[in-house]
């Protein structure tokens, strides 16, 4: 399916679960086009996902293309109170410590299998966020319909992690700053919001104030800019594109 224009990786992956679906797809497998899988990832993925009907959205382990006994994704966590999404056990070895099946606050848009029943459910990935907190945002529309997003271990997939933006170019800053604020504008709840205040002001003062001291304006500029973007977001922006 040829797109007219760059949609991002939210809608750009949404024209393809669309057509997946029309065409009853019982499930859409989201993969990066920068990744190697293991002959039998997939299988493992269904199979757990077939063992629960409340098992909504399934991710494998992720290791780094580069070195491939480097784990990039073996779960994730979302802390509400200071804003802060982190792969678990990043960088670590794998010395066969990964062996059980485990829930998880989100899988990794690498490599994602959804069941169809939840995005008819839930809905989409949210177009307006383009690249970055996307798939946690759907994770967490799931969860809060009571489906359980699982870890799958027994699947293995490597990924050439930045491949398709610099890292830490202005544009990876300005969409983290920008789409982090707007994921927890859509699902803090308000008792969430001190803290996070507090940290995510603090953070963002630390970076554009080391990038301007390391004479990287462009990336300060891009920073402010995300902030900007994230205080203009409005819930009705929900499922549109940015621009």
């Amino acid at each position: 399916i040829e797109n007219s224009r760059n949609m991002g990786f939210a809608e750009g992956n949404n024209v393809g679960i669309r057509h997946a679906l029309k065409n009853s797809a019982d499930y859409i497998l989201l993969l990066n086009n920068d990744t190697v899988v293991h002959p039998e990832f997939l299988d493992h993925l269904v199979s757990e996902a077939e063992k629960d009907k409340r098992t909504s959205i399934v991710s494998p382990l992720i290791y780094y293309y580069d070195e491939p006994k480097k784990v990039w994704y073996a779960g994730a966590s979302f802390n509400f109170w200071h804003g802060d999404a982190k792969h678990q056990h990043l960088n670590e070895l794998d010395r066969g410590q990964f062996n059980s099946v485990r829930s998880t606050t989100y899988g990794s848009g690498a490599a994602l299998l959804i069941k169809r029943k939840v995005l008819e459910e839930v809905g989409m990935l949210d177009a307006y966020f383009f690249i970055y907190y996307e798939e946690t945002d759907l994770c967490v529309r799931a969860s809060r319909k009571g489906y359980m997003i699982k870890f799958v271990p027994q699947a293995k997939v490597w990924h050439k992690v930045s491949a398709s933006t610099k890292k830490a170019s202005p544009f990876m800053i300005r969409q983290n700053v920008r789409n982090r604020l707007i994921f927890m504008r859509k699902t803090a709840r308000w008792y969430h919001w001190p803290s996070f205040t507090i940290f995510y002001i603090a953070e963002l003062a630390t970076l554009v104030t080391y990038k301007l001291l390391k004479s990287d304006s462009a990336a300060a500029k891009a920073a402010i800019l995300g902030f900007i973007q994230g205080i203009r977001y409005r819930k009705s922006l929900s499922g549109k594109m940015p621009w």
